[in-house]
């Protein structure tokens, strides 16, 4: 019940957020922010397609409407991971947005799954992780088992337009190693947004 209560009273400033960002300015923020390098990244999101794979109906309901209010239309929804790599199969899918807790397999499962199995109908799907679990130890398994970009619950708008901007306009290369496969997990930062991120 708490995890729905979060996401119903923060529905309306996400939008709110979302609003400020289009028009070029974050809540909050200077001329130089964050926010406004953002919104240098114009992305057609009509153009997009989604594949939202959760077993939550508010969550579903969630990253739909926020995604619709982008400009996406083409936005499909399964609550079956077995089901998701079906679709992708059948039709093309440019992003997947999956949460880790899922009651038939979770999420990181599912990642390899699709990142390792001869089966996989697109190894190389960018992958944006959503979870209640911001440790820094669940960033790190998502990361070793190939996931693109991982957003903690309750995200920002900020936050879900950055991986959204990382994964369509900035995608980076894939590593094939004996013991991993995934993309590049060099980078100067980790996306982390937990409650327990080092300044």
């Amino acid at each position: 019940m708490i995890f729905c209560w979060i996401f119903l009273t923060d529905y309306t400033a996400l939008l709110t957020e979302f609003q400020s960002i289009e028009s070029g300015h974050a809540l909050g923020a200077g001329p130089a922010s964050s926010g406004d390098r953002l919104i240098k990244q114009k992305i057609d999101f009509s153009r997009v397609s989604f594949l939202i794979v959760d077993d939550n109906k508010l969550s579903i309901k969630m990253v739909g409407d926020t995604l619709r209010y982008l400009g996406a239309t083409n936005i499909e929804v399964t609550r079956n991971p077995d089901e998701a790599l079906s679709l992708i199969k059948k039709q093309n899918t440019d992003v997947l947005i999956t949460e880790w807790q899922m009651e038939s397999m979770t999420g990181v499962e599912f990642l390899d799954l699709l990142r390792n199995s001869s089966a996989s109908p697109n190894r190389f799907l960018p992958v944006i992780m959503l979870t209640g679990h911001s440790e820094e130890p669940f960033v790190a398994d998502a990361r070793d088992n190939g996931v693109t970009e991982f957003l903690a619950k309750p995200f920002t708008a900020k936050g879900f337009y950055a991986r959204l901007v990382s994964v369509i306009a900035r995608p980076r290369c894939f590593i094939n190693a004996p013991s991993y496969f995934g993309p590049d997990r060099r980078r100067k930062t980790m996306p982390y947004d937990g409650d327990e991120r080092r300044s």
